[in-house]
């Protein structure tokens, strides 16, 4: 080991720059000196705070599950059950309960009762999230309270808020975080009135809040916060037009000294208005969203600037400013434009460094004008206008900007096409056109839909940004310009030239694609840094536009070895069915690509069965890292069967299939959830996980020895149909099981019921389960509809208990009978 890694310090900055759970896991498994490190900042919490859930996949012996997946139990037998305990959990920061399984009261009661406690469990704690939808549960979270938490967040029913802010004050008086949300809950007529006045009286009691996140706040309240010292950030997610606040408009200044950010979410504009006009202090970020009433004209937008330009500057100058409309309401009058008047009323604010307008306005700034704006504001650095929005913005504009501004680096906007663009008749104050020598320009998102040649575009791009790494290319369905021209190798030429790009993204829904395979691989070649890939047009026609060949996958996937991600159209060939054999036994002695993680293929041809199979094998075969393969066919395509049978067979017979965590096939007939075909499949992974729904399957116990080939399962989901061979062979199943090893780490299934089983089914399939899967938690059953409930009858779980009593972690098997 180096030197420099016997410093704490130094290896404390190393293992700061990981961030994925898995790397860190892989790094306390593999270097000793960077154990103890790597679980900390694992189990710590940040930035994903550590739920139940996690605890339970890492400690399965200690937490019992129910059929649901509910933690009712805690198995701690000895000191050393509870060392395992502690090794984890005196490591968290920031723990939640808003995520993962449901746990009853007794397990809490139980995990900080002797010889455990709070201090003794969690003595790190300073992050705490809890959901409120439960309120007896929220009874039992009470004790997880203490004056070292630092941030409290609570997201559930409205009415139960009060069980844990009643306390809080008291039992974290040096709180700094508090956020309080409705979450999901629909609440009735003055319930979220109740929430906010109990948020008030807890808000006056905690005197060093820095950030404060809820619905809204009492008059007092407000008044109380904005002169605290300490408050740096409010974000208030649902001001009502009912508050006091906004009813009686109180004269009172608020002066939040130290405030930086400030979002206000809200019912109608005239509510963020009411607050705004009391603002004594201009914060350095402010954020405007969503108001539920159309914007007539930009009077309450000039309002808003006029407030922000009678602000005192106190600590700050205005920084950010963000304003979003509500997106399906599109303003009443066609005719207002934004234009220099307007953007002159931002000219005192000269340290703005991003602007984001989401009100769909048409931009109407020249040449001229757009220079302007750049010359008020030098230091922007992000400048967005929604993509709704009718716009004269051209190429030209964007050179400007990139001139004026020199420490700008993303744009997003609607372009068009200008004939002084192909011109060339606008000229800088002095004297000279723009040009990209100065232009720190990155990232380029623009709407192309009003813009009919492409290949001008994209020349303009490479001329003027020669150092974009991101540029996306879109167009929206509803809009678009008259007789647009087809996106031609002509076109991509150009892009060949940003050699810096690192995401690219051509996503032209109202122009053809009209390039070859080729061209991609020249385009892939050309872009040494490229990691993430997407290119889709118009839907392809027979055998028109672009469609890649699986060689032509493959060869991308050989030569292009930094993609991590590719979105292509694909056809489906037959001499890749015939040929398959030899690529995959010519895959197993090549080099495997090991750095592509995601394949979306738009297929534009009906694939078979067999051939998706084969296409499968022999793409994770020259993927060695591949987690997520989607395939999206046309819509007027039938959905195939894919037997569960043929397709876990399939997979086992390739021995170098060892990443996939995720395999999807999309069929676009029905559309939605319900249109959706899935296979998931994780093989080699530590958690296994097989899900298929609407697909056809042999019988269940079938599909289960099919399953049992992979010793890393642990959850399986499958459609099933109840055969009569099952119940005459069950004896026959259960003397084999108990005769072979069995396996120990299947421990949740879920049977999706095809056909009505009997009871007496029912029973030899819990008593076939349970003896040969010992470890199985979860037998769940969920049948349509259609058919009728399952009756309750005493020998379906007398079985376990009296032929198989030595299967006593079995919790339940459940029956449902709600829909699909």
């Amino acid at each position: 080991m180096e030197r420099a890694l016997n410093l704490p310090e130094i290896r404390e900055h190393i293992c700061s720059q990981v961030s994925s759970k898995a790397s860190l896991a892989a790094l306390a498994r593999t270097c000793s000196a960077f154990e103890k490190l790597a679980l900390d900042k694992l189990w710590s919490g940040d930035p994903h705070a550590i739920s139940f859930s996690d605890l339970r996949k890492a400690l399965p012996g200690v937490f019992v599950t129910d059929a649901d997946g509910e933690i009712v139990d805690l198995r701690l037998r000895s000191p050393k059950d509870w060392d395992r305990l502690f090794a984890l959990t005196t490591r968290i920061r920031f723990l939640t309960f808003d995520e993962g399984p449901y746990i009853i009261e007794s397990v809490l009661e139980m995990l900080l009762s002797p010889p455990s406690s709070l201090q003794k469990a969690f003595p790190k704690l300073r992050s705490l999230d809890v959901d409120g939808y439960d309120p007896n549960l929220l009874q039992t979270y009470i004790p997880f309270l203490s004056s070292h938490l630092r941030e409290f967040s609570y997201r559930g029913h409205p009415q139960n808020i009060r069980i844990p802010l009643q306390v809080l004050p008291d039992k974290c008086a040096y709180l700094q975080f508090l956020g309080v949300t409705e979450g999901d809950w629909p609440s009735k007529d003055g319930e979220l009135i109740c929430m906010i006045k109990e948020v008030s009286a807890a808000v006056i009691r905690l005197p060093l809040l820095v950030s404060l996140r809820c619905p809204d706040l009492e008059p007092h309240a407000l008044l109380h916060i904005s002169r605290s010292p300490c408050l740096r950030e409010l974000r208030l997610t649902d001001l009502q037009e009912t508050t006091p606040v906004v009813v009686h408009a109180d004269p009172t200044p608020l002066r939040f000294e130290a405030i930086e950010e400030l979002e206000l979410r809200m019912m109608s504009f005239e509510s963020a208005l009411a607050v705004l006009r009391r603002l004594q202090t201009l914060p350095r970020t402010l954020e405007l969203q969503e108001p539920m009433s159309r914007f007539k004209d930009l009077t309450e937008l000039r309002e808003v600037l006029a407030i922000l330009n009678r602000c005192e500057r106190r600590k700050y100058d205005l920084e950010e400013l963000e304003i979003h409309g509500f997106t399906v309401n599109h303003p009443t009058n066609l005719d207002v434009r934004y234009n220099m008047d307007f953007f002159r009323l931002l000219g005192r604010h000269r340290k703005l460094r991003s602007l984001e307008l989401w009100v769909e306005f048409e931009i109407g700034l020249s040449p001229y004008d757009v220079a302007e704006l750049a010359l008020a504001h030098p230091y922007l650095k992000k400048l967005i206008f929604s993509p709704m929005s009718d716009t004269v913005l051209s190429t030209q504009s964007l050179s400007i900007l990139s001139n004026k501004c020199p420490k700008l680096t993303y744009i997003e906007a609607p372009i068009t096409d200008s004939q002084c663009d192909r011109d060339g008749l606008f000229e800088l104050d002095n004297g000279s056109t723009p040009s990209a020598s100065h232009s720190s320009l990155t990232s380029l998102d623009l709407i192309t839909s009003q813009f009919r040649d492409m290949a001008f575009l994209t020349q303009t791009l490479e001329a003027s940004f020669p150092s974009l790494t991101e540029l996306s290319l879109h167009e929206l369905s509803f809009k678009h310009c008259s007789d647009p021209m087809p996106f031609t190798s002509a076109t991509m030429e150009p892009l060949c030239c940003l050699t810096h790009l690192t995401r690219l993204r051509i996503d032209v829904t109202n122009r053809r694609v009209e390039i070859a395979e080729a061209d991609v691989l020249r385009l892939a070649r050309s872009l040494p840094s490229l990691k993430v890939l997407y290119i889709s047009g118009a839907t392809a026609v027979g055998f028109d536009g672009l469609a890649m060949s699986l060689d032509s996958i493959l060869n991308l996937a050989d030569t292009h070895q930094s993609l991590v991600e590719i979105t292509l159209p694909f056809r489906a060939f037959l001499a890749d069915r015939s040929n398959s054999r030899h690529r995959f036994r010519a895959r197993r002695t090549l080099p495997r690509n090991r750095t592509l993680k995601d394949i979306h293929l738009l297929v534009s041809s009906k694939p078979s069965r067999e051939y998706l199979a084969d296409l499968a094998i022999v793409v994770l075969t020259a993927c060695a890292r591949l987690s997520t393969f989607y395939l999206t066919t046309p819509r007027a395509s039938p959905e195939p069967p894919i037997p569960l049978f043929d397709a876990i067979e399939a997979f086992r017979k390739v021995e170098r299939v060892q990443g996939l965590s995720k395999m999807r096939y999309e069929d676009g007939e029905l559309g939605g959830e319900k249109g959706d075909a899935l296979i998931l499949v994780a093989l080699g992974l530590e958690l296994l996980n097989v899900f298929l729904t609407k697909l056809m399957s042999p019988s269940a116990l079938e599909a289960m020895t099919a399953a049992d080939s992979y010793l890393t399962l642990e959850e399986l989901t499958v459609p099933f149909q109840a055969l009569l061979s099952d119940r005459s062979n069950s004896e026959k199943r259960f003397m084999e099981s108990r005769a072979t090893s069995p396996n120990r780490t299947l421990r949740a299934v879920r049977f999706v019921v095809l056909s009505r089983p009997s009871n007496a089914y029912l029973v030899d399939l819990a008593i076939v389960m349970a003896t040969k899967y010992v470890r199985i938690e979860n037998l769940s059953l969920k049948m349509p509809r259609w058919c009728s409930p399952l009756t309750p009858h005493a020998d379906f779980q007398e079985p376990r208990r009296t032929v198989v009593p030595e299967i006593e972690h079995n919790q339940s098997v459940q029956e449902s009978d709600d829909d699909w």
